[in-house]
């Protein structure tokens, strides 16, 4: 009810629980007071305007009744979450999968199917075994796997809308790309096209900023040319002259970096490697490494890293502490990663989170995508598509754009309760 929400907010504002939300959107500086006036109604004052407040509240509510007096660091709740949505909790098997079973209290009446299993499968290959052995209903697989399942009978394709943009960051700590001619070849040099149409197999579109086609404030006149040409002229102007393997030097530096993924992304390794080889043809030597998480994060002041950035909500919520420089020190290895510093980009973000004049807000954001091309120390290559099959025995599905490949729940099974399973 209306004290569960207030408990919520007001945890998001306590420095010893330290969240990442709070201040990731601010809560500790817009969250003036949060009362509740009664059982169903909450009352916010805030500090100042915040054009992305209402989603904001999409936050999850904890039970003030079950956490009030707990360290909420620490407590068993993480682990057995109580909820109020058409699924309760049951059980987590650590690194292996997590049980629900239908709740029949819902408001919305139980859901159709009874008990749902989310399995733990990293590698596409075993999610694709999965799903022709009968052991799991649904999963998401890259569209060159999912074609193998199109002519069958038993299985469903569904192609999803993403807003998560592959990106590779390419940190202004490390000297030779902390040199903006560098970081501009370098996005001249890279052939969008081709990771497209060769890694991702068509699904998706090309990303120049975090901004894709059909989101908020997305300005479609910025783009970045593949131009290999162009590229080139800019390293020979900035003094970068190849040697004798092809590699370019400049007073006995090479003109190299190391490229890291996550082990499990194999489509982020073929990225990776199509990356190596756009790079290789103007000069520039890149070692292409996988590293899991958490060793990659002490490696991001000197290493490029691949990763994704969704964007299906208020750019405020996701972008603010991605790029402004006042998270580039914060030692927080989720936010700022190119430690980029920017006067442009922070003064477009600083005006985007704090007009409500729409028109005044679309002119920041469409600032800050031209600002971030400019800078260059975050690399916008594609954003991905979501692939998922399913069973045919599967009905009552309704699709909605997800923010990352990551997140299955919001671009299909958000509406799990409806679902049927014909067998």
């Amino acid at each position: 009810d209306a004290e569960d929400v207030v408990f919520t907010f007001e945890a998001l504002g306590d420095p010893s629980i330290a969240s990442p939300i709070t201040s990731a959107w601010s809560i500790d500086e817009i969250i003036e007071d949060v009362r509740a006036d009664d059982a169903t109604t909450v009352v916010f004052t805030l500090s100042r305007p915040d054009p992305a407040f209402l989603e904001k509240l999409t936050i999850g509510i904890v039970p003030e009744h079950l956490l009030a007096g707990e360290d909420l660091t620490s407590s068993d709740f993480g682990r057995a979450p109580v909820g109020t949505g058409p699924y309760r909790f049951v059980e987590i098997a650590a690194g292996e999968s997590m049980t629900f079973e239908a709740n029949p209290d819902h408001h919305r009446g139980a859901p159709n199917i009874d008990r749902v299993i989310y399995r733990f499968l990293g590698d596409e290959n075993a999610r694709a075994a999965a799903l022709q052995e009968g052991s799991v209903d649904a999963a998401v697989l890259p569209p060159q796997v999912a074609a193998t399942f199109a002519d069958e009978d038993t299985f469903q394709t569904i192609e999803i809308a993403s807003a998560s943009v592959r990106q590779m960051t390419l940190p202004t700590t490390n000297p030779v790309l902390a040199e903006p001619e560098v970081r501009r070849a370098i996005s001249l040099g890279v052939d969008r096209q081709a990771i497209l149409d060769g890694v991702e197999g068509g699904a998706g579109a090309l990303a120049f900023t975090p901004f894709i086609e059909g989101m908020p404030f997305q300005d479609p006149s910025i783009e970045v040319p593949f131009d290999p040409q162009e590229a080139q002229l800019l390293l020979d102007d900035a003094g970068w002259v190849p040697g004798d393997d092809g590699i370019r030097e400049r007073g006995g530096e090479r003109l190299s970096f190391t490229a890291m993924y996550l082990p499990n992304q194999t489509a982020d390794q073929e990225l990776s490697l199509a990356f190596r080889s756009d790079m290789d043809a103007i000069g520039i030597e890149v070692e292409v490494e996988a590293v899991d998480s958490p060793a990659n994060e002490e490696r991001f002041d000197t290493d490029a890293w691949v990763h994704g950035v969704g964007l299906p909500y208020d750019p405020d919520i996701v972008l603010y502490t991605r790029y402004h420089s006042k998270f580039a020190d914060d030692g927080d290895p989720g936010t700022n990663r190119a430690r980029t510093n920017d006067p442009a980009i922070d003064e477009a973000l600083d005006t985007g989170r704090t007009t409500l004049d729409p028109d005044e807000r679309a002119d920041a954001y469409r600032d800050l995508q031209a600002a971030l091309v400019e800078d260059g120390s975050y690399l916008h290559l594609v954003s991905r598509g979501v692939t998922v099959v399913l069973s045919s025995d599967i009905g009552g599905l309704e699709v909605q754009p997800m923010g990352s490949p990551h997140a299955f729940p919001r671009g299909l099974s958000w509406n799990l309760e409806s679902w049927t399973l014909d067998r």
